[in-house]
């Protein structure tokens, strides 16, 4: 054999193989499951877990949502192009191969409709006529399954959360704080002091549904503090007792498998300890005659050529013998001033507590004598961390919400501690033109609706809020850097004076995650499609004669040239059609043709042949 034989032959071997007698089946069955392992394979992968974008990536997506939806649903719509490509060709296909044996015109013309795609509108066979329907809902619908599954989406990637923190409840810790009493005073805190003033206003504001935050250490607080140390994911500067500051120490570990880029949301929920109080206030009328007696003391002194006012409360407590006097403050003429007084800790029904006795003078008149009493208690809390970025500008969770504590167990040994730090916060909010905390208090009772206990209600809120804000001191002096408080003059909170935190960390990015319904339901009419034509091509590739004619196998039944050939060969002109408007779908059921060799006078060719001749 020569050369030119050679090529000759094996040009024609290639372009038999190249014809879409095989070409399509190969096709079909490649590309329609390739398709499905990729598509319910990479749902798996997401169902089972998020697949986060790096920070880059999510900020390019964050900030070209549009365009990148545009181009996902490009690629779903090409995707969804090819598959409806391979749908119709397999039915065309199984037509073609049909065509060798005798077919009912009516099936061939369903066949034709079914690939269009289209459905049958025969009303006489509703099978035929709800499963064409339903085909081409499905291969119009792929659009969506695939967009949906390959558009990225916000994902929230939780992490578990583990640390410690310092145990007010620990016996060690209550008596090494007995053994501190004289390091850690109130005064310690004078330069913080003013806060007390919001952490009150703020503990009325959330107790009355009011709009209230309070800012202390980088920290904000949708509530009062509760008595709290917020949690630190990275060090932090702390100025509760000098300017320049000292650190807090990282005290928590995040199991992070992603981090949230740079201007996504990043929140987390902890369970801690807190510290409170049960308040109940009640107006008490109070003077020098009565127990506890209650006596105001003033005197006129000129400074600079200036008429000032020192004024100070004596109170006498029950069971006591010497009288207690307030820390002495400067007040206007009129002695327009709030004072406070504490009596030593009682005891009831097993639990010890601490009345302490506020009054008003001058323009705080208003504010009536009033004996709070004062259970000191720690409770475990949830607390939720935001980075709300509408409002702070920061690189980590400050944004804190606690939850009302429920139970708890009482604290007396804190009673002492906290109820200074209200009296201490009192003085110094005090000076010649007026009180910050009489001040607040008496904007909160005006605001209200009027009421036998709304100055109770306020007054005992108030008290609460800043009560808590003094176990805040407590912790935060006790954790941060260089306190030297603990035994040997460590720093580090002991093992022994520990409790456990826990919590769960949320952070949110952009990547493929699915929810299994939406993503189940999306993925219906890409698999009903491929599995139409894969399931098509087998069963005819497993029923097709194995001696159709060469020339058969060209046939293209969505080729229109090819339809109009086969039908103008001459095998079908005894075969009767209704005129064009008389047509229906069932006009053809009875008519049988196949495809086969049709004699004319320039010889034979490929033609439809009327089977039934």
């Amino acid at each position: 054999m020569s050369q030119q034989q050679l090529k000759e032959n094996l040009s024609s071997s290639v372009s038999k193989y190249k014809s879409p007698y095989y070409v399509i089946p190969v096709a079909v069955l490649v590309i329609h499951t390739l398709l499905l392992v990729f598509t319910w394979t990479f749902m798996a992968i997401t169902i089972s877990g998020p697949i986060a974008f790096s920070s880059r990536d999510a900020i390019n997506f964050q900030n070209n949502t549009q365009s990148v939806t545009w181009v996902v649903t490009l690629i779903a719509s090409a995707i969804s192009l090819l598959s409806t490509s391979l749908y119709t060709r397999a039915i065309r296909y199984s037509v073609a191969r049909r065509l060798t044996n005798k077919v009912s015109l009516q099936t061939v013309v369903a066949g034709f409709t079914i690939a269009g795609p289209s459905w049958l509108k025969s009303r006489r066979q509703p099978f035929w006529l709800v499963a064409s329907l339903l085909c081409f809902l499905a291969v119009n619908f792929q659009t969506a399954g695939y967009t949906t599954l390959l558009t990225p989406k916000v994902i929230v990637i939780k992490s578990n959360m583990v640390g410690f923190e310092l145990d007010l409840a620990s016996p060690d810790f209550q008596a090494l704080f007995s053994t501190n009493a004289e390091r850690v005073t109130a005064d310690v805190f004078s330069r913080v002091l003013p806060v007390a003033e919001s952490s009150g206003g703020t503990a009325v504001s959330a107790r009355f549904s009011l709009p209230s935050i309070l800012n202390f250490n980088h920290f904000s607080y949708l509530n009062s503090t509760r008595g709290i140390l917020p949690v630190a994911i990275e060090e932090v500067d702390s100025k509760l007792m000098s300017e320049w500051g000292t650190m807090m120490p990282v005290n928590v570990k995040v199991n992070q498998k992603w981090a949230s880029p740079p201007g996504f949301p990043v929140s987390f929920s902890m369970s801690q300890q807190g510290f409170s109080a049960d308040v109940t206030c009640r107006q008490q009328d109070l003077d020098a005659s009565t127990v506890p007696s209650l006596t105001l003391l003033s005197s006129n002194q000129t400074l600079f050529n200036k008429t000032v006012t020192l004024a100070q409360l004596r109170t006498l407590c029950p069971n006591s013998t010497d009288a207690d006097f307030s820390d002495p403050v400067f007040t206007s003429a009129s002695a327009d001033a709030f004072f406070g007084a504490s009596c030593d800790a009682n005891e009831t029904g097993g639990r010890r507590f601490w009345n302490l006795i506020l009054t008003g003078s001058g323009l705080y008149k208003e504010i009536k004598t009033t004996v709070c009493s004062i259970y000191p208690k720690i409770s475990t809390l949830a607390v939720d961390y935001s980075d709300n970025t509408q409002l702070f500008n920061s690189s980590f969770p400050n944004f804190i919400n606690g939850t009302d504590s429920t139970g708890g167990v009482d604290a007396p040994w804190l009673g002492n501690f906290a109820i200074s730090v209200f009296l201490k916060g009192l003085t110094v909010g005090q000076s010649t033109t007026g009180s910050t905390m009489g001040d607040t208090i008496l904007a909160f009772v005006s605001a209200l609706p009027n009421g036998t206990d709304v100055m109770s209600d306020v007054l005992s809120q108030y008290v609460r809020g800043v009560l808590e804000l003094s176990g805040t001191f407590i912790r935060t002096m006790y954790t941060q850097n260089e306190n030297g408080l603990y035994p040997g003059g460590s720093s580090v909170i002991p093992p022994n004076m520990r409790i456990a935190t826990h919590g769960t960390y949320s952070a949110t990015t952009i990547g493929f995650h699915q929810a299994t319904a939406a993503a189940v339901g999306g993925l219906i009419a890409p698999t009903v499609v491929s599995l139409i034509s894969i399931i098509l091509v087998i069963v005819i590739l497993a029923t097709k004669s194995d001696n159709e004619a060469e020339d058969n196998r060209y046939f293209d039944p969505g080729d229109v040239l090819h339809l109009i050939s086969a039908a103008s060969a001459g095998g079908m002109h005894s075969t009767n059609l209704p005129p064009f408007k008389e047509i229906k779908d069932d006009s053809c059921k009875d008519v049988r043709i196949k495809l086969g060799s049709v004699k004319g006078v320039d010889g034979s060719r490929i033609g439809f042949i009327d089977a039934d001749e």
